[in-house]
This record gives structure tokens, C-alpha cells and sequence, in this order.
């Protein structure tokens, strides 16, 4: 697959789980000749932690690094400037994109702090076509979305519950 993604010139997005293979990971990447602005690595604090996201940073210095900071949500309306802190101190080790689930509360709030902050956006959890033009209204970087469209007879989730199998309706 890596080398296919390769030959066709396209991206890689990586959702980290275990700290312990991002060391293996790295040099099969740069095997295959991955540029550093092609790789994007997604994890919890708790999986990329300090140590995990400056080895990412040292290796792939041009790569996307990003957290979700959904737990940060409160914090950053309640007491901006200690939020402030906290995801000064994340993007020291190495964060270049935090990202932000659609479906929590206050979710545009948190999104127009981060961004009048000066950091990268994602927004994840986006459920169907129409949240995702609203969420395409406050600019972020990157969406990641299910594409759910009822009415049509297709759940982009339908992988997620049959993988390998694609299912398809005839539409009178």
C-alpha cells in the first residue's frame, strides 16, 4: 500500500495508538521516500507524549503532528490564558495542528480561540453533509467527515460495520 500511495504521489495520515511503533514507522516511511510535508501523524496527548512528539519532530520536521484537544475545551473558554499555556507548551514539543471534535459543545467557540491563537485546525466528528458546510464556514485546516447521506441510501460508515464489503442501493 505504502507503495502505491507513493507512485501516486499522494499523502499519508497515520492515527498512532501505540507510542512503541512510531520508531519502526518512521524509517519504513522514509524507505519508501516519503517527503516530511507528505506524512501526518494523529494521536492522544497521552499516546504522543512529550518524548514521541520531539523524536517525530527531530525525524520529520515538515510532518503534521496533531492532537485532539477536546479535553481542553472547558479550560480554554473558562480560563483562556492557562489553556494558552498548556497548548504553547503542547506545540513546544512538537504539535503543529490541534484538532477539535464537531459534536462538543461550544465546538466553534474553542475552533475561533485556537485560530485567533494562531495554531492549525482540525475538525473531526463531523456527522453529515450539512455540518460539514457549516464547519467549512469557520475556515480550519483540515476536515475530517463521514459523508452521510440517508435520504440517498448511503452511510459513509458502512466500512467502519462491514469492512471489505461495499454496500449499494439502487435509488428509484
Amino acid at each position: 500500500i505504502l507503495s502505491i500511495l507513493k507512485e501516486t504521489d499522494r499523502c499519508i495520515k497515520l492515527d498512532i495508538k501505540d507510542y512503541g511503533l512510531i520508531r519502526r514507522v518512521i524509517p519504513i516511511l522514509k524507505n519508501f521516500g516519503f517527503e516530511d510535508d507528505r506524512i501526518w501523524i494523529n494521536g492522544t496527548m497521552d499516546k504522543l507524549h512529550r518524548r514521541c512528539l520531539q523524536f517525530i519532530k527531530e525525524e520529520l520536521p515538515g510532518s503534521i503532528r496533531q492532537c485532539p484537544v477536546d479535553f481542553m475545551g472547558l479550560f480554554m473558554l473558562t480560563s483562556p490564558r492557562g489553556a494558552r499555556k498548556s497548548l504553547e507548551m503542547f506545540a513546544g514539543w512538537g504539535v503543529s495542528r490541534f484538532s477539535i471534535s464537531w459534536k462538543m459543545r461550544n465546538s466553534r467557540k474553542i475552533i475561533n480561540c485556537l485560530q485567533n491563537w494562531g495554531y492549525e485546525v482540525n475538525i473531526y466528528n463531523v456527522p453529515d453533509l450539512e455540518a460539514f458546510l457549516q464547519a467549512v464556514l469557520t475556515m480550519p485546516r483540515s476536515i475530517t467527515s463521514y459523508f452521510n447521506f440517508p435520504k440517498w441510501f448511503m452511510d459513509g460508515r458502512q466500512e467502519e460495520k462491514y469492512p471489505g464489503r461495499h454496500h449499494y442501493r439502487k435509488i428509484a
